[in-house]
């Protein structure tokens, strides 16, 4: 149970970033230079360690589920 809420909040957060990318730091110079933040590769790497989190537990779920059905 613990990894799965680590795993929402960590999803959230990236997000949270992602979104945070998009609305205040992301813009285009005259010049046609893009200037980014930090925030979009941080919360790339914050949802697909939910994703990964999420499938763990999604697998772990289906694995017991299944060993309960074959007892």
């Amino acid at each position: 149970m613990q990894v799965f809420i680590v795993s929402l909040m960590l999803l959230g957060v990236g997000m949270l970033c992602i979104l945070l990318e998009g609305i205040f730091y992301q813009y285009v110079e005259t010049e046609g230079v893009l200037h980014e933040s930090l925030f979009m590769p941080i919360g790339v790497i914050l949802v697909l360690g939910a994703g990964i989190g999420l499938v763990f537990v999604s697998a772990k779920k289906l694995m017991s589920m299944r060993n309960k059905k074959i007892n």
